[in-house]
């Protein structure tokens, strides 16, 4: 297959060997591929990279830089079959977490991993389990998002921050922004969101954020301590970004 493939520490675009479904896995065709900053990060600081994921505990980062990796984890893509015993429907649309488990059960980031090309070639194995389908009226372009997004509202999650909490967040990327999401999804009041981007700081007024902040003219600590504050006006954000 054809894919851009990470090697010797630059991008080319060159034909690698097709990947195979084991049990539990099925073959897609990428629909969709997000570019994230962790690609980046892995191309331009390889060493560095892969020591953070060494030292975070959970290796699922893990690759020889020495050999072919095929980038690409924010995907939407369409089933084309199922390896053994994994019954699934061709031509289905799905997003998923991007992970696999090989032979001998280790788990493998997709996307960041020697033997589990990601979305940066024409095809990827993924687990049947990690999958969700994409509903008919989501364009795969959007869906390809959902990954991103997940990881802003897992992380807020794992806080178990409810109505009464207040919330900061600091860059509105696409995590960022789902961080926003999942806050205003909860309750939370005032969520304050700082980017120097007024493109993502009118971003963050759309999803919940009541209160939005340039860092470069103001400390998004000081907004969020007035905005906290039992005086302050009231925390609805508005139903558009202020002209």
């Amino acid at each position: 297959m054809r894919a851009v493939v990470m090697r010797d520490r630059r991008l080319v675009v060159d034909e690698v060997a097709d990947p195979v479904p084991g049990p539990g896995q099925v073959l897609v065709e990428t629909v969709a591929c997000g570019i994230c900053g962790s690609d980046k990060q892995a191309l331009d600081c390889t060493d560095d990279f892969l020591q953070a994921s060494r030292d975070s505990g959970v290796p699922t980062f893990e690759f020889d830089p020495t050999r072919d990796v095929v980038l690409g984890h924010e995907i939407a893509a369409r089933v084309v079959s199922a390896g053994p015993n994994t019954p699934h429907e061709p031509g289905q649309l799905v997003v998923a977490l991007p992970w696999a488990v090989d032979h001998a059960g280790r788990i493998h980031g997709v996307g960041f991993s020697n033997e589990f090309p990601g979305g940066y070639g024409e095809r990827m194995v993924l687990q049947a389990m990690a999958l969700e389908p994409i509903p008919e009226h989501v364009p795969p372009q959007a869906a390809a998002l959902t990954e991103p997004l997940a990881v802003g509202f897992g992380n807020v999650a794992r806080t178990g921050i409810g109505p009464s909490g207040s919330g900061i967040v600091i860059g509105c990327g696409p995590v960022g922004l789902g961080a926003v999401a999942a806050l205003a999804e909860r309750g939370v009041a005032p969520i304050v969101a700082s980017d120097p981007s007024k493109l993502r700081r009118d971003t963050a007024l759309r999803l919940g954020a009541h209160r939005v902040v340039d860092p470069a003219v103001s400390d998004p600590i000081e907004v969020w301590r007035e905005a906290a504050s039992p005086t302050a006006p009231s925390t609805q954000p508005p139903s558009s970004p202020p002209r």
